[in-house]
């Protein structure tokens, strides 16, 4: 398996905006668990979080849209 980066992850946020929530934080749950990550920095793991935070807003703006669309249709 290839081990990436957090810094590579933290590069690839707009790959994560375009999966769903739960495929994301499966990933994130995915890496922390393994040796790699788990031997990160902390500032590499607050990347991490930082992704994790980001994307969930992103989500939530977008269930907001998607109600709003619904309610006009």
């Amino acid at each position: 398996m290839i081990k990436y980066s957090c810094i590579y992850l933290h590069r690839k946020i707009n790959l994560f905006r375009k999966i769903s929530l739960h495929c994301f934080y499966n990933l994130i749950n995915h890496f922390k668990q393994t040796r790699f990550l788990r031997s990160c920095h902390f500032h590499q793991m607050r990347a991490i979080n930082f992704i994790a935070f980001e994307h969930k807003l992103d989500e939530k703006k977008q269930n907001q849209k998607s109600k709003a669309n619904q309610s006009n249709a």
